[in-house]
């Protein structure tokens, strides 16, 4: 006998179409701290490149937050900010000593 399938494929790439607010991280590169200037944050992490949690703490202000790096090693780290809804957004910035 003969079984013929008709498939139908859906493209979805998992993603809600979100509309996160811009984020403005500077100086970066920096050595002493870093500005984080955007809307809705609820909360700030740092994260070491291997993935290891090395900075917590909620934000300042809904629009405005500052970071002190002095204590972490020149390097690559992402920053998580969680918003107020819930959702986060991540963004790279580099500790360097000059």
């Amino acid at each position: 006998s003969i079984v013929h399938l008709i498939l139908y494929v859906a493209f979805n790439d998992g993603l809600d179409d979100l509309s996160l607010p811009n984020f403005s991280i500077y100086p970066n590169p920096t050595s002493s701290q870093v500005n984080i200037q955007g809307e809705q944050m609820r909360k700030v992490e740092v994260f070491a490149a291997d993935g290891r949690l090395l900075y917590r703490a909620d934000a300042h202000s809904s629009d405005f937050t500052q970071v002190d790096v002095t204590r972490f090693p020149t390097g690559h780290y992402l920053v998580k900010i969680t918003l107020e809804d819930g959702h986060a957004v991540t963004r790279k910035i580099i500790v360097n000593r000059r």
